[in-house]
């Protein structure tokens, strides 16, 4: 069966993550290294998601670099969060369990997880959403870095509690 390009991508955003976003095989020959491919591939399908917020880890966790849309999300800019860890941002009673998916992630051959999280906004109110971590490795498998998409959950699915 020959599938359209365009009912495998909105099948692939029904589901919350690209499948071309972590799978590097099928990137174009341009883009030469598996975590290119997999950065350039989830940027082109952020644009789908308009407020989704993309962030950079680096393997102990901690803020390399992330687009607008995630700084407002969480509050602050550059200058003061990167360098801090990405579970300083999200709520406390959360942080255990997320820590033990980065770690399992970065351990084993596992390519991505997603979760629901709450993170103090910007404005000093909680917002909910799904967090996907995804692995980025090298030529070799090695983890080399953490990909995280931060989409926050439309206002009409939002609680209120």
């Amino acid at each position: 069966m020959i599938r359209r390009r365009a009912d495998i991508r909105s099948q692939e955003v029904r589901e919350g993550l690209p499948n071309a976003a972590v799978d590097p095989g099928t990137g174009p020959a341009s883009e030469s290294t598996p975590r290119g491919a997999i950065h350039a591939r989830v940027a082109r399908s952020a644009l789908a998601w308009p407020g989704t917020g993309l962030a950079s880890l680096d393997l102990q966790l901690q803020l390399v670099e992330a687009n607008m849309d995630f700084f407002q999300q969480f509050g602050g800019s550059p200058r003061n969060r990167c360098g801090r860890s990405l579970l300083d941002l999200i709520h406390p009673r959360i942080r255990e369990p997320i820590r033990q998916q980065f770690t399992a992630l970065i351990g084993s051959d596992r390519r991505h997880f997603t979760e629901r999280v709450a993170a103090p906004s910007a404005h000093g109110h909680f917002f909910s959403g799904t967090l996907t971590g995804i692995a980025t490795r090298d030529l070799r498998g090695r983890t080399e870095a953490i990909l995280v998409v931060m989409k926050p959950d439309s206002p009409s699915t939002r609680r209120t509690n």
